[in-house]
């Protein structure tokens, strides 16, 4: 029902992708979409930053500048997402879609600093998380933020398949099966009973 990109503007940016192809793929994401489609913007570094408030696509799609400096705090840009959604000052409707695109490792995430209470707020709140690494990213940490709020992982080399893959996360729709970990969290004790019952019967079958 809504897009939030939440774009990553740290400073090895500036090498991976120093054209900043990561804001001009948006009109082109947004081209087919309706006028009244809601969307925003976030970029991040250090720190978030808002650089689009949700808004229908109608009301245009405004030229952000990269800016390329500083670290990659990737926990920090999704809680201040959902400190925003709790507090009101965004409504994605009932199935917002988070498009994460970062490239490196995160500097705030770590054992000190773990992100599975994070995630457990995305996927009560029904925000699922598309992660999309550029480079040398840390697929690990992307492939579980997105396995674990019902989004999808892509990763490209470089920014010549930026486009096409910021696009894929917007609109797939992640895989299901029995192992891993669910978005929904109503169905958890189903799945957890599917769970026993699928490895029950595989050990039975050996």
């Amino acid at each position: 029902t809504s897009y939030v990109f939440v774009l990553n503007d740290s400073g090895s940016m500036e090498s991976n992708d120093p054209d900043g192809r990561r804001y001009q793929v948006l009109p082109e994401l947004l081209a087919d979409a309706a006028p009244d489609f809601p969307y925003m913007v976030y970029r991040f570094a250090s720190a978030p930053e808002l650089a689009k408030p949700m808004a229908p696509v109608s009301e245009g799609i405004p030229a952000l500048a990269p800016q390329a400096s500083g670290q990659t705090a990737i926990r920090t840009a999704l809680t201040q997402v959902m400190d925003d959604w709790e507090s009101g000052v965004w409504d994605g409707g009932t199935s917002p879609r988070v498009v994460l695109l970062t490239d490196g490792c995160a500097t705030d995430v770590g054992l000190f600093h773990p992100i599975r209470s994070l995630l457990r707020r995305c996927r009560n709140a029904g925000i699922s998380v598309s992660t999309v690494g550029l480079g040398d990213a840390d697929e690990r940490l992307l492939q579980r933020i997105a396995g674990s709020t019902g989004g999808v992982f892509l990763s490209v080399d470089d920014v010549s398949g930026l486009g096409q893959a910021m696009e894929e996360a917007a609109l797939r729709y992640a895989g299901r099966d029995l192992l891993s970990d669910r978005a929904v969290p109503r169905l958890n004790g189903l799945y957890a009973a599917l769970r026993i019952l699928f490895v029950t019967l595989l050990g039975a079958a050996l």
